[in-house]
């Protein structure tokens, strides 16, 4: 079932052949229904974005729900985001936490970025952990996700629940900078400049 999901992500992006969401639809469909919890999660995106049919955020998140408890990190990801965005959902951080965790858990580098956000911040049900916030910045970092890379650097340059290591977090900003990630050029300019 995965050779399906990845033909209907081949429709859903143009990639070898034209664009076609509804071809993209009836693969993560046909994946989806053999047991392919990503296809699931993909599946609800389609609906989520509303890629070829009426955007409808209650199946999304069901198939995001059946995506997530079947193992799909990109599924537990994707329903941290409605959480987050309060998109056909209650906002609701510590919900959204759990996903990002789960997501993180299971290798979805975009998770853990999220994971590290929201552990910085000050927010209803999650307090500020910085050391956590590093640890899934990190592990983001690593499975090559720039939000990350860059957002631990600020953590190393400024001593935020790490220890501070400005070369690192230089190095981090000047690889996101070569990777054209917004906002890694001016931090690596800012304490290239005054580190």
């Amino acid at each position: 079932m995965r050779a399906c999901r990845d033909l209907g992500y081949m429709a859903e992006a143009g990639i070898g052949i034209e664009q076609d969401y509804s071809q993209a639809r009836t693969l993560y469909e046909i994946s989806c229904n053999g047991g392919d919890a990503s296809g699931c999660a993909y599946l609800g995106e389609v609906f989520h974005k509303g890629w070829g049919v009426r955007e409808d955020s209650s199946r999304a998140i069901a198939l995001y729900t059946q995506a997530c408890d079947n193992d799909s990190a990109y599924g537990c990801k994707m329903m941290g985001e409605m959480h987050t965005n309060g998109d056909g959902v209650e906002v609701d951080h510590r919900k959204a936490l759990t996903f990002f965790e789960a997501a993180c858990e299971g290798d979805n580098a975009s998770g853990c970025g999220w994971q590290g956000w929201l552990l910085e911040r000050d927010l209803e049900g999650v307090p500020v952990n910085n050391e956590a916030a590093a640890i899934a910045y990190e592990r983001g970092c690593q499975g090559g996700n720039d939000f990350s890379c860059l957002h631990v650097g600020y953590l190393l340059r400024d001593g935020e629940g790490v220890a501070k290591d400005e070369t690192r977090a230089l190095n981090l900003f000047a690889e996101s900078c070569e990777r054209d990630y917004e906002g890694a050029c001016n931090a690596a300019g800012y304490s290239f400049f005054n580190g």
